[in-house]
């Protein structure tokens, strides 16, 4: 081949070779150009950052670590590659509680099953190892920002006013107390300002022992706190141990309502506290539908089952009158531990 031909072919494969890197790297450029503007314009698909969670599990086999991705270094608010997005971002794992969030505030919740349905699954080895979910922006995955806080308020908006004039110190409160395992960190994070620390050490000690119920307790006394003050506090408490047995006194009939909301009570004449010196307590627990007969009245208050006020009742011959009202004309009635029943006197 003559000099000037393989010159010519050099010529030609390194002009060809050029192309080709300058259409690389035009390319490349292209594509950082077209997600800077997917991520600026909130359409970056979830998937691609699923897959890039993917393989930070599949590196480490474990979470810790991952709020690095999401958070940025000077703390929780919109970082990582939540703040490329305009987005937050939160990271389920394969139990559905969440390991990372961009916010930093429901690390250790637990997300429902619906919720999780959104999202994108971070896949290892055909494994589901977490779900991503996207709140905020246009991506077509997860509902607008604050998502978790929204449907946890109206999730309380529908059982429970928020509002103290709409909902009693010891409703609010019993509401609060009896809020579920599964729930009950969330509503610590989203509604209390109760420090990060303090929270977690809630949470484990509810790992430990969930049955003493501190974690709903705490959240109870600080949301009857907020919404009644420290005087609907006491009075939320006084009447939790009235039901829970405390002897009864000093409280008012719309009080004791309250209390013994869903006790069965009946209508009583009021002259039967005066009259021949007064109600049998045997009269009254029939009365009252606790004793289906005299007999088996008797052998309540025999056996020292028969509670007026959560005061022990010391005798079959014992006679109810006007001074063993609880409030203006109710009277508190109970046999054993915890079966209540009110008579109203009119």
């Amino acid at each position: 081949m003559r000099l000037s031909t393989r010159l010519l072919f050099a010529f030609a494969l390194l002009l060809t070779m050029t192309l080709v890197v300058v259409a690389v790297v035009a390319y490349s450029s292209a594509a950082r150009e077209v997600r800077g503007f997917m991520f600026a314009g909130n359409m970056t698909a979830p998937e691609s950052i699923a897959s890039d969670l993917g393989q930070f599990y599949a590196e480490r086999g474990t979470w810790d670590g991952v709020e690095t991705l999401l958070v940025p270094a000077h703390g929780p608010g919109p970082g990582g590659f939540g703040a490329m997005m305009g987005q937050r971002l939160v990271l389920v794992d394969s139990a559905g509680i969440v390991v990372g969030d961009s916010s930093g505030t429901l690390l250790g919740s637990s997300v429902a099953g619906e919720e999780i349905a959104r999202g994108a699954p971070v896949v290892v080895k055909s494994s589901r190892v977490g779900t991503l979910l996207l709140f905020g922006g246009m991506s077509g995955v997860g509902l607008p920002i604050g998502v978790q806080e929204s449907f946890l308020i109206g999730r309380v908006n529908r059982a429970i006013w928020l509002a103290a004039e709409r909902t009693s110190p010891y409703q609010f409160y019993q509401y609060w107390i009896n809020v579920d395992d599964a729930d009950v960190g969330g509503c610590l994070r989203m509604l209390t300002e109760l420090p990060r620390e303090e929270i977690e050490a809630l949470d484990a000690a509810r790992a430990e022992d969930a049955a003493a119920r501190a974690s709903q307790t705490c959240l109870a006394e600080e949301l009857t706190r907020l919404v009644h003050g420290d005087a609907g506090l006491a009075a939320a408490r006084r009447a939790t141990e009235i039901f829970f047995g405390a002897e009864i006194a000093d409280l008012d009939d719309e009080q004791l309502g309250q209390i013994f909301a869903d006790v069965p009570s009946q209508t009583v004449s009021k002259e039967q506290l005066s009259k021949d010196g007064g109600l049998s307590i045997v009269d009254a627990l029939v009365s009252a539908g606790l004793a289906k007969s005299k007999g088996d009245a008797r052998r309540t208050v025999e056996q020292g089952g028969a509670y007026v006020n959560n005061r022990r009742v010391a005798g079959v011959e014992a006679r109810l009158t006007g001074a063993d009202l609880a409030s203006e004309s109710v009277m508190v009635l109970r046999t054993g531990k915890k079966k209540y029943a009110l008579l109203r006197f009119e």
